[in-house]
C-alpha cells in the first residue's frame, strides 16, 4: 500500500497553514501553535494516520445540499471558506493507527473539539451545517444535542438546523419533527435541544 503524500495541493489543513505563513491570512498565536502541532502529528506521529474520506464526504454534502438561513444569503448554497475546510478536514481525518492495525476499524482521534468564533462570523451557520451533515451522513442512531445555559441560546442553533433541514427536505420525505426533536426516518438519528434550566428540572 502506497502512503498518501500530503501537500497544500491536496490538503486544506496544509493549504490553510501555507497561506498563513505567506501572510495571506492573519491568525492568533494559539491557533498557529495548534496548527503546527497538528502538522507535526500528521507527518511525524506514528500513533495516527490521515484519511480524508469522511471529511470529503461531509464537505461535499455541505456544499451541494446545505442552504444558508440568514439574510441576505438565505437559500443560497453554502460555500465553505478555507478555514472551515481545514477545520472539518482536521476533525474527521486523524485516525488511530493502532485501532486500524488491531481491529481493522478507522477510529477518529478527536472526540471533542472547542471551536472559538467571533461574533457575526458564521458561528451558527457552521455549527448548524455540521450538525445537519452528521444528521444525514453520520452514524445511525446518534443523538445530536444543541445545549446552552438557557433555552433561547440553545434555540438559535437548533432553529438554524431545523431551517436548513426544511430547505433540503421541504416535503419531510426523509425527516420528521415534533415539539421535542427532529428525526431522520432512515437512520433514527435525532436532533434535540437542552438548556441548563431544563437539566436542573430533570435532576430534581
Amino acid at each position: 500500500m502506497i502512503s498518501q503524500i500530503w501537500t497544500p495541493d491536496n490538503s486544506h489543513l496544509l493549504r490553510y497553514k501555507s497561506e498563513i505563513d505567506e501572510g495571506k491570512i492573519l491568525v492568533g498565536q494559539e491557533l498557529y501553535q495548534e496548527l503546527e502541532n497538528l502538522i507535526d502529528d500528521l507527518f511525524h506521529n506514528d500513533e495516527f494516520f490521515y484519511d480524508t474520506e469522511a471529511a470529503v464526504l461531509r464537505m461535499d454534502f455541505m456544499e451541494n445540499c446545505i442552504r444558508l438561513t440568514k439574510s441576505p444569503y438565505y437559500g443560497m448554497p453554502m460555500e465553505l471558506m478555507l478555514w472551515q475546510k481545514a477545520f472539518i478536514e482536521t476533525l474527521y481525518s486523524f485516525k488511530m493507527a493502532k485501532e486500524l492495525k488491531d481491529h481493522g476499524q478507522k477510529i477518529d482521534w478527536f472526540k471533542k473539539v472547542l471551536l472559538l468564533i467571533a461574533r457575526k462570523n458564521t458561528k451558527s451557520e457552521t455549527c448548524s451545517a455540521i450538525a445537519n451533515t452528521e444528521f444525514v451522513v453520520g452514524k445511525s442512531g446518534a443523538d445530536i444535542v444543541c445545549s446552552s445555559n438557557d433555552d433561547a441560546q440553545a434555540s438559535i442553533v437548533y432553529d438554524a438546523i431545523d431551517m436548513m433541514c426544511q430547505l433540503y427536505d421541504p416535503k419531510d420525505q426523509d425527516t420528521k419533527r415534533n415539539q421535542r426533536f427532529i428525526l431522520n426516518r432512515q437512520t433514527n438519528t435525532k436532533i434535540w435541544k437542552i438548556s441548563r434550566r431544563i437539566r436542573k428540572e430533570y435532576s430534581k
